[in-house]
């Protein structure tokens, strides 16, 4: 058995549901991308001291997501397991719309899985395992696949949604991430209330999400059609936004970043949009150079105060080392 795993995740930028409406045949539904940084790295190996808990070392407030996915591990054993040392670093903020509770759970449940010799599991089983999939799962998906994702909503009796496309993402066109500092997207409890006050999403603006995804963005990636796909990538957001609108106080989650759209958009920068409830907003760039450029100019403006992070798809799953 290997005595040591490290698992090295990405982040998931959600670009927007496709359906939520109670006579949908699939819920939910979501089209994302899988980017390079923020990410985690998380090493798991046997501990020293004999029997015993598990060691836990890195950031407070992911103490108890990591060594619960060990217990959920632990449960489905058939036979007892020794105690690991699991060392957190390089980590993703939480709530702030970049999927990190699913890559650390999937990235738990991987290195577990290995360092017990269960190798090849897919990413529907390493979610059973971790507990997750209640609604999106574009980070699930993309934690072993990366690129550009597209599920298509899950049935009752579904965990996960499947994924029914992929797409490598060019690999010269780089994302800024602009996240407002101290501020949180919804979540737990409040996220499921939003869903529940929500009104139905309508036929049309479903069949128009689908529209963008299947007929616009889709094709202009695979063909490297800067201008087509970021369009279609901020169309694709404004309309799932609108939706959201009454359980997010507007089009996107801040004011911060609803002026920083229609900067954006004044200056001709078309594929803006919000990762999830945000409050991470992402912009297309056509390559590095005009990456930067957008970084110094947006530094010397209203958003200074925003975390501003330059990053690339990513185009792979998870990166996982393994020794003896």
């Amino acid at each position: 058995m290997p005595s040591r795993v490290t698992v090295s995740t990405g982040a998931r930028l959600h670009f927007g549901l496709l359906a939520h409406a109670p006579q949908a045949k699939r819920q939910f539904g979501g089209v994302g991308l899988m980017v390079e940084s923020p990410g985690f790295d998380l090493t798991a190996e046997v501990c020293d001291n004999g029997p015993g808990a598990d060691i836990y070392s890195g950031p407070e407030v992911w103490r108890d997501r990591v060594l619960d996915v060990v217990q959920r591990c632990r449960g489905l054993a058939a036979f007892i397991v020794p105690p690991y040392q699991w060392s957190l670093s390089g980590t993703i903020d939480h709530h702030v719309g970049l999927g990190s509770g699913t890559q650390l759970a999937l990235a738990v449940a991987h290195a577990y899985s290995i360092l017990q010799g269960a190798v090849g599991l897919d990413s529907t089983e390493l979610a059973r395992r971790a507990g997750r999939g209640l609604r999106s799962a574009l980070g699930i998906h993309g934690f072993l696949e990366g690129g550009l994702l597209v599920e298509g909503g899950k049935r009752s009796t579904e965990h996960v949604a499947p994924a029914v496309a992929r797409v490598a993402w060019p690999e010269d066109w780089k994302l800024l991430l602009i996240r407002p500092r101290n501020v949180r997207g919804l979540c737990g409890a409040a996220e499921i209330e939003a869903f529940a006050k929500l009104e139905p999403m309508s036929e049309a603006v479903s069949a128009k999400l689908c529209q963008l995804t299947l007929l616009e963005l889709l094709p202009a990636v695979l063909e490297h059609d800067f201008d087509a796909g970021s369009e279609a990538v901020f169309q694709f957001g404004r309309l799932v936004g609108e939706y959201f609108a009454p359980a997010q106080g507007g089009t996107y989650f801040t004011p911060q970043i609803r002026s920083l759209v229609a900067y954006l958009r004044d200056q001709g920068i078309r594929g803006v949009g919000q990762s999830s409830w945000g409050p991470t907003a992402f912009v297309m760039c056509p390559d590095n150079r005009s990456a930067q450029q957008l970084r110094s100019d947006l530094s010397g403006k209203e958003w200074s105060d925003c975390e501003i992070l330059c990053t690339s798809a990513k185009n792979e799953g998870a990166k996982v080392d393994v020794s003896a």
